[in-house]
């Protein structure tokens, strides 16, 4: 009576319609595209089907191992890529707003203790630049690159510490290499030399 019970319960009906309508219309859809995914591997299917056992399952092995690492790659660049973005979103807001210099070193001491070495040196990168136009009363030019901003403070004793501070920011930000706490204090050295310039 229990078998029966079992057998008579509507995923073991075999006279059940298929599902129609949008659910079928997924399924189809979704066949496509793992067809259309394996499509590239059937000639690498064809070509170690006369393989041995263990060097099959080797290829295959290395094969599942490309592709996660494939894929592993993909969500650390899309995950870097959002970071990103909203540091950059962080760091525009400074720019378009009025901000002292003052306020951009707070800015980046609050960012240190958060551990966003990167985005703390750039915020003390503006506001070098900003004290050392006050200083010599010149504006900010805001379409000059971090290379330009360095010839122009070239002949000036402030060149040394501003090549600290723009090559860390084109390693870290634009490399992206990895910013650490000891790269933060290198800047911080480099910001507290211009300001005792000042």
């Amino acid at each position: 009576q229990v078998a029966e019970e079992v057998v008579s319960r509507s995923y073991y009906r075999l006279d059940v319609d298929p599902p129609s309508g949008a659910v079928a219309s997924i399924l189809q859809a979704t066949g496509e595209f793992l067809q259309w995914c394996l499509k590239p591997f059937e000639g690498v299917f064809d070509w170690i089907e006369g393989l041995p056992a263990a060097v099959r399952n080797l290829l295959v092995i290395v094969l599942l191992l490309v592709v996660i690492a494939l894929l592993v790659h993909i969500v650390y660049s899309i995950v870097s890529a959002a970071k990103r973005k909203k540091m950059k979103v962080q760091l525009d807001d400074a720019h378009t707003q009025e901000h002292s210099a003052s306020e951009l070193e707070r800015n980046a001491m609050d960012c240190s203790s958060a551990g966003e070495w990167v985005l703390a040196i750039r915020y003390l990168y503006r506001a070098a630049i900003i004290r050392i136009c006050k200083k010599e009363e010149n504006r900010i030019g805001s379409g000059m690159t971090n290379r330009e901003q360095l010839m122009r403070l070239r002949n000036t004793p402030f060149f040394e510490p501003i090549r600290i501070l723009g090559n860390m920011v084109e390693q870290k930000w634009y490399g992206e290499q990895a910013c650490t706490g000891a790269d933060f204090e290198v800047c911080h050295r480099a910001h507290q030399q211009i300001r005792d310039l000042l």
